[in-house]
């Protein structure tokens, strides 16, 4: 099975993307078509400021506060409870999305720390928002950003909470990660996209049957006449989309000469974000697989626990007919590993840290 590529913010003009499905694009057409007078990596970046921008324009709803009413949001606080579970108070530093990403600042999860976690096991707490700026950094000049001094070998725990799909390389957020734990430490990374669900092919079968059925209820709901007036009434005086305001700031700021369509910027602003319709624009991969994070990145950790939620995509329980839940459950049960975002705990091992800086 081809996947995508992360791209390389070090790397060259050329990035190495792989077309997915027919019809997929890659970045140097799109940046072609829009004339883009910017390497990649400060394209995507300027996207993601702009989107930013746009959201606090347009008042939406706090990240915080939707990632409270998810399913997930109990796996985060059940990792927390696992990871409170040692005999000394924890160092503990949460990492977070910084200006040019798209996801929010580590304040959030900070937040869920300090009412999940006893006082007493708390000895002191840390928040670092990541930038692409600081993720360009070499690894030897990583530690010389004024918001990491004297944190190398300094946490007990380090917590990521839906991060790492807005990175464009991983590589470099884990070796940020590795640097920052003692070599006991634990690693929470939680709210992340689970390629498990996104490979699984019974489970994409069952998310293009439920929105089938959507889209024939919304087309039943669309034949009642007094109900289209009212439709066709609201969009005639609804103000621009979100997706309009990242246009116009994107135009004004570099001059593009053309639109992004919705989907483009929802792919450049969240670099993993999983694509549901084949054949659109793909960047990054399609989430993560727990196990490869571990064999890849975190070889010299254990994954103590993993959990997983949203079996038919990201609707919540209530979203659904009964009909639909029950197959929620079916699919669970059938796997529990294979939901559509996930929540991991690792514990670092002792042995092994001591043998890798020996050799």
């Amino acid at each position: 099975m081809t996947l995508l590529k992360s791209y390389d913010t070090n790397g060259p003009s050329a990035l190495p993307f792989l077309r997915s499905a027919p019809g997929s694009y890659q970045l140097a057409a799109l940046m072609n078509r829009l004339n883009v007078q910017l390497d990649p990596a400060t394209f995507i970046e300027a996207v993601a400021v702009a989107f930013k921008d746009a959201q606090s324009d347009e008042k939406c709803e706090s990240m915080a506060h939707k990632f409270r009413t998810e399913p997930s949001f109990q796996l985060f606080q059940n990792a927390l409870r696992l990871a409170q579970r040692t005999e000394e108070a924890q160092s503990i530093c949460v990492l977070g999305c910084g200006q040019g990403f798209a996801g929010e600042p580590a304040d959030f999860a900070l937040s869920v720390v300090y009412e999940v976690f006893d006082s007493t096991k708390i000895k002191d707490t840390a928040t670092l928002n990541l930038s692409p700026a600081m993720l360009r950094l070499d690894r030897e000049a990583l530690f010389a950003d004024p918001q990491l001094v004297a944190k190398d070998g300094a946490s007990d725990l380090v917590i990521v909470h839906s991060l790492l799909h807005y990175v464009p390389d991983i590589g470099k957020a884990f070796d940020l990660i590795r640097r920052l734990l003692k070599p006991c430490g634990g690693l929470i990374v939680s709210h992340e996209p689970n390629a498990r669900f996104w490979q699984n092919a019974k489970r994409q079968s069952a998310v293009a049957e439920l929105q089938r059925s959507r889209r024939r209820r919304r087309l039943r709901r669309y034949l009642n006449r007094s109900r289209t007036f009212l439709q066709l009434r609201r969009r005639k005086t609804q103000s621009s989309t979100i997706w309009d305001r990242v246009n116009m700031l994107l135009k004004q700021r570099y001059q593009l000469s053309g639109p992004l369509a919705e989907n483009e910027i929802r792919r450049l602003v969240d670099i993993h974000r999983p694509e549901s319709v084949p054949g659109t624009f793909c960047i990054g991969l399609n989430g993560f697989d727990f196990d490869e994070l571990s064999r890849v990145h975190l070889p010299d950790f254990h994954l103590e626990w993993v959990g997983t939620t949203g079996h038919l995509g990201y609707d919540t329980s209530t979203s659904v007919t009964p009909k639909w839940q029950r197959k929620a459950i079916a699919l669970a049960e059938e796997d529990a590993l294979a939901g559509c975002v996930f929540t991991g705990y690792w514990k670092r091992h002792v042995a092994y840290s001591a043998a890798s800086e020996l050799s």
